[in-house]
């Protein structure tokens, strides 16, 4: 299936994305379970849910939830665990700017999948805003799946996202096998004045069908 290409190459570009840095970024009360890291011109940050990420990546540390109730809001903690039951890991942090760093946070809850940028405003110093950049639901019957690409070009930051609505599509005759079909959706935004803002994709990149 196309799924399993995909995820293929999204795990190289992962292989070939942000590096660890030398540093911590400080600043924030919870700097210490993520891990820092640079957004450079040469680098694309690809985020996309899966298993592999809670266990390939050995910087990626348990956020106890505990912990993170302490510094965000209750509206922040009900889109971090909408199932009731989630876990939570801290994979790397990194600046948008001078003013906001990024947290990445994944939430697993059994096979559900989610990833997030948790924003911290240095400014108000407090963690203001969260950012869904990756997500994976659904059942037997139907999966929707929602892909990011964090990167740096010509000194702007652009995040580029794909959803893609898998569903099968039972035979209504019994000589029919059942039908897969794929919807996707992109949309791409730019990081301007503190937030990302929603801009016009190229025809060839819509993706709409």
């Amino acid at each position: 299936m196309r799924f399993f290409t995909l995820l293929a190459l999204l795990g190289l570009l992962t292989a070939c994305g942000i590096n660890p840095s030398s540093t911590t970024e400080k600043g924030h009360p919870l700097s210490e379970y993520f891990y820092a890291s640079e957004l450079n011109s040469k680098d694309t940050l690809v985020f996309y849910a899966e298993q592999q990420e809670f266990e390939n990546n050995k910087l990626i540390k348990p956020l106890p939830d505990t912990v993170l109730a302490k510094y965000v809001s209750p509206e922040i903690m009900a889109r971090l665990n909408f199932t009731g039951n989630g876990e939570y890991f801290a994979a790397n942090q990194f600046s948008l700017d001078s003013h906001t760093i990024a947290c990445v946070i994944l939430t697993r809850d059994n096979w559900f999948r989610m990833e997030s940028l948790l924003l911290f405003n240095k400014k108000l110093k407090q963690y203001d805003r969260l950012v869904p950049v990756a997500q994976l639901y659904g059942g037997e019957s139907g999966q929707i799946y929602t892909y990011s690409w964090l990167y740096r070009q010509d000194e702007a930051i652009y995040l580029f996202s794909k959803d893609i609505a898998h569903s099968i599509i039972m035979p209504t005759e019994e000589n029919e096998e059942p039908v897969e079909k794929d919807d996707e959706t992109n949309w791409l935004k730019k990081w301007h004045n503190g937030n990302f803002e929603s801009i016009a994709l190229p025809d060839s990149a819509r993706g709409e069908r």
